[in-house]
């Protein structure tokens, strides 16, 4: 029904197409290959398309330019690494994102951002950047891919699972959950222990849940 409801649109050659949520009812393969007919009609027709959608695969895969609202509010308007890459506040770091972004309660103390289970080293250009936040507490976010092997956190596994390409374990720093995703195939089980380091860090004020920027 929704090939059929696309092609009754193509034929009137319209300027604007509007599609809500087309792809919610279908199974996990089909909603694959309707999203490359779409991406491929935007191509071909180079009309403009307004997408609505709650799966971010489709938002992050489709859109050339994506507005992400919550409660009616819009939270950032970007291209699709931008709004990764880049969130302007929590709620858009913890929505874009599969797995989700880990988040820490830190103080930041002396260059560096500081916890009750592990202490993290920041760069000089983060260091510039919450030099007003000394002694105060601010929100940490790690992508589970920026949470590498090697360094001083250590992650006890909960769970380990392999995916072809690359390894999701999930565990505990502390009380905190985490998330991590390795490249390589591994074999952790429950009750190990991995050290980790971050390689790339996202923080964000406690009180208004704005990314801090330098």
């Amino acid at each position: 029904r929704q090939r059929v409801a696309m092609g009754r649109a193509i034929v009137r050659t319209p300027k604007v197409f509007l599609f809500d949520e087309p792809l919610s009812n279908l199974d996990a393969k089909l909603r694959s290959s309707t999203r490359r007919e779409i991406l491929l009609l935007h191509k071909r027709l180079n009309a403009t398309m307004l997408y609505v959608t709650h799966d971010q695969t489709e938002a992050l895969t489709l859109a050339d330019r994506i507005v992400c609202m919550s409660m009616g509010h819009v939270q950032q308007i970007g291209t699709p690494l931008e709004l990764y890459d880049t969130p302007a506040n929590l709620f858009v770091a913890g929505f874009i994102g599969l797995p989700p972004m880990n988040l820490f309660d830190v103080e930041i103390r002396d260059g560096k951002a500081v916890c009750a289970e592990f202490t993290a080293e920041l760069t000089a250009h983060e260091k510039d950047m919450l030099a007003g936040y000394e002694g105060r507490t601010v929100t940490m976010g790690v992508r589970p891919e920026n949470a590498v092997p090697g360094g001083d956190i250590t992650v006890q596994v909960i769970s380990n699972e392999n995916l072809g390409q690359n390894t999701l374990v999930n565990g505990t720093v502390g009380k905190h959950k985490i998330t991590c995703k390795f490249r390589d195939w591994c074999s952790y089980k429950y009750g190990d222990t991995v050290k980790v380091s971050f390689n790339k860090k996202h923080f964000f004020d406690k009180e208004t849940t704005n990314a801090i920027r330098a």
